[in-house]
């Protein structure tokens, strides 16, 4: 049985054995607290972006902005 691939990769983009992928998380307050968002930038292993999103939520710390966004 197939495993099912993430809605995020198309079934174009086979998973390469020993492929890295780079991944930049990060999440800001304004105020502490304040509004807050959370990032993700994810690169496959030959720099193409797979994922660029970022989600606002909610009144926040700081640190739990950055804590969330792991």
């Amino acid at each position: 049985m197939k495993e099912q691939q993430n809605s995020f990769l198309s079934s174009a983009q086979e998973p390469t054995q020993n492929a890295a992928w780079t991944v930049y998380i990060d999440g800001a307050a304004r105020g502490n607290p304040g509004p807050a968002g959370t990032g993700i930038y994810a690169l496959d292993h030959n720099g193409k972006p797979l994922i660029k999103q970022g989600f606002y939520i909610g009144l926040k710390t700081n640190n739990q902005a950055e804590y969330l966004a792991l």
